[in-house]
């Protein structure tokens, strides 16, 4: 983890950016997000959001790969703020001294907002970058308010192919598996992990803090010798997602 991530005001200016989007109902704003199963891909939509959130906790329920939380459209301008400041060379160097490997590019990111009730699943990144990054930018969060990030760990390394179900839930219910790290939001503070070719399960803990908001910007970094297949680029096409209006 790197605290102070950002300049002290820029990390500020995201945040009430954020709390603004809230209020002003653009278009390009936070919209209700989960993963679309037989498809695979996610949709940001602020349509049918119940039946969308009762969907995705029976997922979750299940073992299942699922999500709920909003995101900002790709092309919000916080979002596009972000991603290229994280794609800049100085940050790309930055990053590579931190992780000591040579980094080439952003390969995909966005920003979520958790509320109560919303979660990730457990889950691996192997197919969209060679490392994970999550940019804390949540005020005030402590352990009890769920949002946790977790990582587990096993004997075993997973050998999931693709998006198939059966063999994710089968990974997810592994009795072997243990919570050996976690790690609480804390303002402006980066999170670094790496993705591939290693598969390092986590999850984000359901949010159990009333009119919770838990902001976060996410993404993945490639190394200079990782190079996306054509399977890889089809999963980073339905993790980037769909957009659709209100």
């Amino acid at each position: 983890t790197v605290d102070n991530f950002l300049p002290k005001d820029y990390a500020n200016i995201l945040y009430e950016g954020f709390e603004m989007e809230w209020l002003d109902g653009a278009d390009n704003g936070w919209k209700y997000t989960t993963f679309v199963a037989g498809k695979e891909f996610k949709l940001r939509s602020n349509n049918n959001i119940e039946e969308r959130k009762a969907i995705a906790q029976d997922r979750y329920n299940g073992g299942l790969f699922t999500y709920s939380k909003h995101e900002l459209y790709l092309d919000n301008p916080l979002a596009l703020w972000l991603r290229d400041y994280m794609n800049t060379s100085q940050t790309l160097i930055r990053l590579s001294s931190i992780v000591e490997d040579r980094l080439h590019a952003i390969s995909d990111s966005f920003i979520s907002c958790y509320g109560e009730g919303d979660f990730l699943s457990r889950h691996s990144d192997n197919d969209l970058g060679t490392y994970a990054w999550v940019l804390h930018l949540t005020k005030n969060w402590t352990y009890s308010d769920g949002g946790v990030l977790r990582f587990y760990c096993d004997g075993e390394a997973m050998t999931c192919e693709g998006n198939d179900d059966s063999c994710r839930a089968q990974s997810n219910r592994n009795k072997n598996q243990y919570i050996c790290h976690e790690i609480v939001p804390s303002f402006n503070s980066l999170v670094l992990f790496r993705t591939r070719p290693v598969m390092i399960r986590h999850d984000v803990s359901p949010v159990t803090k009333a009119h919770a908001k838990r902001y976060a910007g996410t993404g993945w970094v490639r190394s200079e010798q990782d190079r996306l297949s054509e399977v890889d680029e089809r999963g980073l096409r339905r993790q980037q997602g769909v957009d659709v209006g209100l």
